[in-house]
């Protein structure tokens, strides 16, 4: 192993760790940017500083990171056994209350993923992402989550290491998989589709109305049912949840116009 203190949100730091990891092991096979951060607070009582940490850290650096890589990959040509481990979260999939920052970058991070895998597909390189649930620093700095998280008896669903043979199997040769998002909890391997459309309705080439969308869009129901990843096991989940439109109809009378039209 070798040290470089370099912050991640610098650009130029990124490129000398991809620099020092070339010259000191004398070529570059696995990249994994794994740095992340994260606060709690409802939008409009967080701080802007806090949105631009997370993001210059959870996403930025993630690309600084991955951008040095491919530059180097590019002016090697291809090459097999090369493989990009991107860290993205179940909150880039199914967003938390919040924490806006972490789910949008966790969500980027995993749009950046799915271009790197395509990008770079003809430098033999194998990109993916991993969504964990684990019980880290960040995990138990918010009380809920980490008695979510906490040790338990017999098989910890929740100890990180939980998390590593999947690592281990996406930067090795066993793995035949790219541009995927693999979702880790416990003993539980979760595999999305990413953002599918749910269906598609057609107003038969003419440019729709405003009264034409609220006739076709009357009988649909205003919330997705997802599947989530969730401490302890896969769960049933909607979004937005039944407390967050429950709220937003009792006081935007979305509901009573809904019902008018």
């Amino acid at each position: 192993a070798i040290l470089n203190t370099r912050n991640v949100e610098s650009a130029d730091g990124m490129k000398e760790l991809v620099d020092l990891a070339v010259s000191h092991f004398g070529d570059l096979h696995i990249v994994v940017p794994n740095a992340g951060v994260t606060s709690w607070a409802p939008l409009g009582k967080g701080t802007i500083e806090d949105w631009h940490r997370e993001v210059d850290i959870n996403l930025s650096g993630t690309f600084y990171l991955t951008h040095w890589a491919a530059a180097y990959w590019q002016q090697q040509g291809p090459a097999p056994g090369r493989a990009l481990v991107f860290i993205s979260s179940p909150a880039g999939t199914c967003p938390i209350p919040q924490i806006a920052a972490y789910n949008a970058t966790k969500a980027a991070v995993q749009a950046l993923m799915m271009t790197a895998a395509e990008d770079l597909a003809p430098l033999g390189v194998r990109a993916n992402a991993i969504s964990p649930i684990a019980r880290t620093p960040m995990s138990m700095r918010n009380p809920e989550l980490a008695e979510l998280v906490k040790e338990t008896a017999g098989f910890d669903r929740n100890d990180p290491a939980n998390v590593a043979p999947v690592l281990g199997y996406l930067i090795s040769d066993r793995c035949r998989f790219t541009g995927q998002v693999f979702g880790v909890e416990g003993d539980t391997i979760s595999l999305y589709n990413t953002w599918d459309i749910r269906k598609e309705i057609s107003n038969g080439g003419r440019r729709w109305t405003l009264e034409d969308l609220g006739s076709a869009l009357a009988d649909e129901p205003v919330q997705q049912q997802v599947r989530a990843m969730s401490p302890g096991g896969t769960v049933e989940h909607k979004l937005p949840s039944d407390d967050a439109l429950a709220a937003f109809q009792a006081k935007s009378g979305a509901a009573a116009h809904a019902d008018a039209s």
